[in-house]
């Protein structure tokens, strides 16, 4: 699919529809101004630009009406990837064909109001003749987002990736307000391989709409793969970002991509996984439970967990994701339990990422913190968790666990 038809939809109708305000707009105005009131003789230009865009706006909500209502329309467009209330771009210009007559006119008394070029641009049928008006109105006026619009879907007609991402640029800087629309055409933009190249030299800079870019892109599942290729080649002070994207390519099952950005941002070789129970970049660092009745948090530098089970409650206190040991291996964890602890309600758990149920369970009853694992898993990656419960009636469950250590035997 090209880039412009994924844009078209945005770019185009939802922009132009969103201006439904502008009808009340020049309503009001020749309601309340005299030189507007005196709109039939002699005309206003800018009240007779506002009545005929206001026209086209009433033209394309009809028409997004009618879709909506359209059963077979909307299957057949959701089925090709496309909104099923997009009007196409022969609707906009069959739209825009008799508004453009009134603009036509207004300009002739007012040669630079934005609206009226954009309908005469959204009314022509030659595409060179509608690039020719939509590049020279632009020149004139870049703050008008009905311009912008056609200018983006100009640029994506034509594959020009970075030019097109640079529109959106612009229309953001201006239009902050108009965020939750172009995001989710940029997700759409994002991810095409080939626009790659051009989201990397966009946010390599400190854009004022980046974070709040990247951080409803990252919940976007269709976006990960290339927001995981864009990390690696930018630099980014954006921890929470980092985070969720680490954590959605592992749900994804991207599970060496995922480590690749982990090695990357926690500055670490991800080979060596004994050590403290930070927890800044889970799955890979520790994931600890923080709910009423299980409980689990570090010691502030790392050496030690602390833990506790409410009566009643159960779970998994810590988990982390580490690569499988090439051979058979022993885990170790130095432990204090609460003399009134029942430690046959904790335990530890292996299994492979993925899976599950666990290939090795064992409790910490009668153990002196060592739990071997005797054979190599058939897996690259591994999950440790460690469990805990305490049953209704009982006492809490709580103590603290020294550093884990994963040996090779």
């Amino acid at each position: 699919m090209k880039l412009s038809r994924l844009f078209l939809a945005g770019l185009v109708a939802v922009p132009l529809a969103t201006f439904s305000g502008a009808h009340a707009l020049s309503s009001a105005s020749l309601r309340n101004a005299p030189e507007l009131s005196r709109a039939v003789f002699p005309p206003n230009a800018v009240a007779s630009e506002r009545l005929a865009y206001a026209a086209f706006l009433d033209g394309v909500k009809g028409a997004v009406g009618a879709a909506r209502q359209d059963k077979a329309a909307s299957s057949a467009a959701q089925a090709d990837g496309m909104p099923a209330s997009a009007p196409s771009p022969a609707d906009l210009q069959r739209l825009a064909r008799s508004p453009a007559q009134a603009a036509r006119e207004a300009l002739k008394r007012e040669p630079l109001l934005p609206k009226a070029h954009a309908l005469l641009a959204l009314s022509e049928a030659d595409p060179q003749k509608r690039r020719r008006i939509v590049t020279l109105a632009s020149n004139l006026n870049r703050r008008e987002i009905s311009l912008q619009a056609l200018v983006l879907q100009q640029r994506a007609e034509a594959n020009d990736y970075a030019a097109t991402i640079d529109t959106l640029d612009q229309i953001l800087r201006v239009h902050p307000e108009r965020q939750a629309e172009f995001f989710s055409l940029l997700v759409n933009a994002l991810t095409q391989r080939e626009t790659r190249t051009a989201f990397s030299n966009l946010v390599r800079d400190p854009l004022p709409w980046r974070d709040a870019f990247l951080g409803f892109a990252v919940g976007k599942p269709e976006a990960l793969e290339n927001l995981a290729a864009i990390r690696q080649d930018i630099d980014l002070d954006n921890r929470a970002f980092d985070q969720r994207l680490i954590a959605g390519l592992v749900a994804q099952g991207r599970i060496d991509e995922a480590a690749s950005l982990y090695n990357l941002v926690a500055g670490s070789e991800q080979g060596t996984p004994a050590g403290s129970w930070q927890a800044d970049y889970p799955p890979f660092d520790w994931q600890l439970a923080d709910t009423p009745g299980l409980r689990a948090q570090s010691n502030s530098d790392g050496t030690r967990l602390e833990f506790s089970v409410d009566p009643g409650e159960g779970g998994i206190l810590a988990s982390r994701i580490i690569p499988a040991p090439s051979s058979a291996f022993e885990i170790r964890v130095p432990h204090e339990l609460d003399p009134s602890s029942e430690r046959e309600d904790l335990k530890l758990r292996v299994s492979c990422v993925g899976q599950i149920t666990p290939f090795f369970e064992d409790t910490f009853a009668n153990r002196k913190s060592v739990f071997a694992i005797r054979r190599r898993p058939d897996c690259q990656y591994l999950e440790v968790a460690i469990a805990g419960r305490a049953w209704t009636g009982s006492r809490a469950l709580s103590g603290t666990f020294g550093e884990l250590q994963v040996i090779s035997r």
